[in-house]
């Protein structure tokens, strides 16, 4: 650190609330250490970059073992929405302070499952995506289209990471759901094929076989697939969920 005075100016930033409204907009990872030499005219390594952007977070967005530890989240969510399930698993007894650790959580809100069965389509996407920040988790939604065509949340999980394509998923529902017609989300679909099927048309031939509307259509649309590349058809008949196969 080359100024003497800097680390009571950086305090100075840090308790202030008021002060804590500029934001760096440098498109750099260390935009606070960039920031700072711009604004100031001063260097900081980057440990005390990091030390200072942490307490501004923590000041700005609170400290997570304190939001955890104010107000019980399954409880106030069923006194706001009765009839609503929500199920949290944790781990007891974790770590040297004999604490419980979140491990997965379910939320199924009544309102929303009763929106979507009066109003809905007999449609449900499920997704997962990953979380970022200090919980590297995952979130798995179940989703409707209603009446306008619009998305209707009707439940969510928050459940540890899985990094087998979602195949834990997709088991699971063809388990608890071996009664309905399964499909596949095709952007998710076209994505997969392109990792292990390169080169060429075979994208467009692909997705010529998902626009095919009829049976007679889809299996013309697989034939000139299979004749362009046999890997890749067989790749499809695996993977694919059509019924018109």
């Amino acid at each position: 650190m080359q100024n003497p005075n800097l680390r009571k100016l950086l305090r100075r930033y840090v308790n202030d609330s008021k002060r804590l409204k500029f934001k760096c907009k440098y498109p750099y990872k260390w935009s606070i250490w960039v920031a700072i030499k711009k604004k100031f005219s001063l260097k900081i390594n980057k440990d005390i970059a990091r030390r200072v952007r942490d307490k501004g977070r923590s000041k700005l967005e609170g400290d997570h073992i304190g939001q955890f530890g104010q107000w019980d989240y399954s409880h106030e969510l069923k006194r706001t929405y009765p009839g609503s399930t929500i199920i949290i698993y944790y781990e007891k007894g974790f770590g040297m302070n004999n604490e419980n650790k979140f491990k997965r959580m379910y939320v199924g809100l009544r309102p929303l499952i009763e929106g979507f069965k009066i109003g809905c389509r007999r449609l449900i996407w499920l997704d997962g995506c990953h979380t970022k920040g200090m919980y590297k988790q995952q979130i798995l939604s179940a989703v409707g289209l209603d009446s306008n065509n619009g998305w209707w949340s009707i439940a969510w999980a928050v459940v540890e990471q899985e990094n087998d394509k979602q195949k834990g998923l997709e088991s699971a529902i063809r388990e608890k759901f071996s009664y309905c017609e399964h499909r596949t989300c095709m952007h998710h679909l076209y994505n997969n094929f392109k990792k292990d099927n390169k080169g060429g048309d075979l994208g467009d031939k692909l997705w010529a076989c998902a626009r095919a509307s009829n049976p007679i259509w889809f299996k013309t649309r697989m034939k000139q697939l299979q004749n362009i590349d046999k890997k890749a058809h067989l790749w499809l008949l695996k993977h694919a969920n059509s019924p018109m196969r």
